[in-house]
């Protein structure tokens, strides 16, 4: 038995959330013009995660390949890529043939709130806030003073830039946390590009290709909404 497809891709929606905490369409969402971080899964949770950005994050890229061992010992394992590039999130699973796109439901955040260029710090403590979230004490992570928060997890925040994460959410626990840290790197345009081989679907094309007898096991369009209202209701988003 396999843990339901929907399940994941909810705790994946929610894993950006906390390490991608704005958009840049109006301001700095790093105070670095470009960087690449590296991050190793922990715990229950085995695997690696890389995140290059450019333009101050208007551009970011996160690729993640990691084996969960959840429920009863029952494995689940994620190849993916999430992008981002100005108001859209792309994302796929290395061996599907379809590109998720949606509207990064995190712009609504920017475009509904009062923040200027240089904010990316007040920003982030912001979300932090709106997802209930506390500061309960500074830590060191590769020599970064990080502050750390606590709320459905933990999350250590450097400059606006997460460097480690804990949660755990339906009997399975996710945590990584950065091993490498480069910031003003030359990252190459390359990186941002979709594939060529697979095809981009909007959410609602990509629920209806699914066949009725795999409707246990992916996300449904009720689901996949509830989300999206979920994360633009945390910061000041509407539906108008």
């Amino acid at each position: 038995m396999m843990v339901k497809r929907k399940v994941i891709l909810l705790l994946i929606l929610i894993s950006c959330v906390l390490v991608t905490n704005s958009f840049a369409g109006k301001f700095k969402k790093y105070p670095f013009k470009s960087g690449k971080i590296v991050y190793e899964y922990q715990g229950s949770t085995k695997g690696e995660r890389i995140m290059y950005w450019d333009d101050y994050g208007f551009k970011e890229v996160t690729i993640e390949k990691y084996t969960i061992k959840g429920f009863l010992g029952m494995t689940t394992k994620t190849n993916s890529t999430t992008l981002y590039s100005g108001k859209y999130m792309y994302s796929w699973e290395n061996d599907d043939d379809k590109i998720f796109k949606e509207e990064n439901p995190l712009a609504y955040s920017i475009e509904n709130g009062n923040f200027d260029e240089n904010d990316y710090d007040a920003y982030g403590k912001a979300v932090m806030d709106s997802m209930g979230f506390k500061k309960v004490d500074d830590e060191k992570i590769l020599g970064k003073k990080c502050e750390v928060y606590k709320g459905i997890g933990k999350i250590w925040i450097w400059k606006g830039i997460t460097l480690k994460m804990k949660t755990e959410m339906l009997g399975m626990n996710i945590t990584f946390a950065a091993t490498e840290i480069k910031t003003k790197v030359r990252v190459p345009k390359s990186v941002f590009e979709l594939p060529k081989d697979k095809k981009v679907v909007t959410s609602e094309e990509y629920i209806s290709s699914q066949s009725e007898s795999d409707e246990d096991d992916e996300v449904s369009k009720e689901d996949m909404e509830n989300a999206k209202k979920m994360l633009k209701s945390l910061f000041g988003g509407s539906d108008d």
